[in-house]
């Protein structure tokens, strides 16, 4: 039996840039051990052992922390474990990050985190989303009642939703709602059973004048001056209900919306000169799109993970012309710094994740109509 690995080209390019990194991956969030190092750290001797047991959580199987900071991150944001005896006594959680794996019967796919600042740079420095297929012998995986067609049906769905993204013959932002009306699309059909025939979806969508169609119908249904104004102030307000990981993300929060909402609608309007390029949209969209959607073999909601991308794409946009508004100058540096802080609120927390799911089920604001609304003022 084979085992397949998916990952993107620049995978394996990665390298920690340690202390050059303009963040730390050591603060800001609980790092849980795997029982493997658990067995290393309690059995480690000498007097860096008894430092291990005295820093560590067991009955969280996590490092304690210190106003935030792992117990083991020194002042020069240097990791004292590594200091003493390299990679190779860090657990797995410190080995693997940024890398990311999601575990599917028969298959792996890798990707780097956005949350990581290096790896958010080589994420939207890419021109397409490019993945690798490799096979490897292995064990054969039985997952019981893992759905191997809605597996299937859903792949093609993210192959679907790549060719919406990268149609650059139509903006971005009608990109961005033929996404959403895909999502909604398949939702429908998966909700009630219908597995299959879903290629019929992916088609009508593909087809030749299918954007222009769905952008007259929405303009007619949904389009109001200011939607986009409203529903981001809204957007921007569920932020301060997710569970807080950093501690000075509230207060960027608070500085974005002072920004782009203080002084009010043509202000805020204004300040959308300083908006990041369709390419680096397109990177995000493929992203989120990549971790996150084939996941819905394992809870049936497509849907979400489609918002998931869609919503992170357009609260990210409006927060770097907020950051760019304070230099009145756009930087690729201050994109990545966005994207990475937004990343590692939403991403490093599971608690997180199952709140936007809810919040984008029954939150006005993220009803698909006021996200196209939003999205035709774009």
């Amino acid at each position: 039996m084979t085992m397949e690995y998916v990952y993107p080209d620049y995978y394996r390019q990665f390298t920690c840039i340690g202390g050059e990194c303009p963040d730390t991956c050591c603060a800001g969030w609980e790092i849980v051990i795997d029982d493997k190092s658990l067995e290393k750290y309690r059995a480690y001797p000498g007097g860096f052992g008894n430092r291990l047991r005295n820093s560590i959580n067991f009955k969280r199987k996590s490092f304690k922390q210190y106003d935030r900071r792992c117990a083991f991150l020194n002042e020069e944001n240097l990791c004292d474990i590594y200091t003493e005896a390299g990679e190779k006594l860090f657990c797995k959680t410190c080995r693997q990050y940024p890398r990311h794996e999601e575990e599917y019967e028969n298959v792996r796919e890798l990707s780097l985190s956005l949350s990581c600042p290096e790896a958010a740079r080589m994420i939207l420095s890419q021109d397409r989303l490019n993945l690798i297929y490799d096979e490897k012998k292995g064990h054969s995986e039985d997952y019981g009642d893992f759905d191997e067609l809605l597996f299937s049906q859903l792949l093609d769905g993210r192959d679907a939703f790549w060719k919406l993204i990268e149609n650059e013959r139509v903006s971005i932002a009608v990109r961005m709602m033929q996404m959403l009306s895909m999502g909604h699309h398949l939702q429908k059909n998966i909700s009630e059973g219908q597995l299959f025939g879903l290629e019929h979806i992916y088609e009508h969508y593909l087809s030749d004048g299918a954007a222009g169609r769905m952008q007259a119908y929405l303009k007619d249904r949904w389009e109001k001056p200011g939607s986009r104004y409203h529903v981001m102030k809204e957007m921007f307000a569920c932020l301060h209900k997710l569970e807080v990981l950093s501690a000075d993300w509230p207060k960027k929060v608070r500085h974005y919306e002072k920004v782009l909402f203080g002084g009010g609608r043509k202000q805020y309007e204004a300040l959308h000169q300083y908006r990041m390029s369709d390419k680096i949209a397109e990177q995000l969209l493929s992203y989120f799109i990549y971790v996150y959607f084939a996941g819905a073999v394992y809870d049936g909601m497509p849907y979400s993970k489609v918002k998931l991308a869609v919503i992170s794409t357009m609260l990210i946009e409006d927060m770097v012309c907020a950051k760019a508004a304070k230099k009145g100058q756009l930087s690729f540096e201050a994109i990545t710094d966005v994207a990475h802080s937004y990343a590692r609120e939403v991403e490093h927390s599971d608690l997180n994740l199952q709140r936007l799911s809810i919040m984008f089920r029954h939150q006005k604001c993220f009803h698909i109509g006021r996200l196209c609304g939003a999205l035709l003022e774009w």
